[in-house]
């Protein structure tokens, strides 16, 4: 094993700070390669374990204000990712108003960055408004939990 040890003796890597690291091999020759026979990069060692950890977002989540006609009221919802209209056409979500979830479907919009989706719902005749609580929920993979934004409106 060849092993290459580059000293750090110390520094700040801040949120939008951007590193680049290259790692290059231009030439090796095996003279008895065995099964296990490679090329490894390994970040850190056995003694000082180290990672790369990465936080990016997958998806901005706004909701723009409510627009009431009559009794129908129009909850837009803008989701921007790097997926454009993938994000809700490749996912599963909904809304619920006052807990109880809206089974209409919506009207999806797509919009520079990604889709404007749009719920309606009926408010009950003995509405007289005031708040009202909507939570929209995104599954954009059955592997990834849901995102839940809680909203009063």
């Amino acid at each position: 094993m060849l092993q290459i040890n580059v000293d750090v003796g110390s520094g700040n890597v801040n949120d939008g700070d951007l590193i680049e690291l290259t790692l290059t091999v231009r030439s090796l020759l095996f003279s008895q390669p065995g099964d296990d026979a490679g090329i490894r990069f390994l970040w850190g060692s056995e003694a000082n374990d180290a990672r790369i950890s990465v936080r990016f977002p997958l998806v901005d989540i706004e909701m723009k204000d409510a627009s009431v006609l009559g009794r129908l009221v129009y909850f837009p919802i803008v989701l921007r990712s790097g997926f454009d209209d993938r994000m809700w056409t490749g996912s599963t979500g909904g809304i619920s108003v006052q807990s109880a979830e809206v089974s209409q479907m919506p009207i999806a919009t797509t919009v520079e960055g990604g889709v404007e989706v749009t719920f309606v719902w009926e408010a009950p005749d003995d509405s007289v408004g005031g708040s009202i609580r909507v939570d929209f929920q995104l599954k954009p993979q059955n592997a990834y939990r849901s995102t839940r934004l809680g909203l009063t409106r």
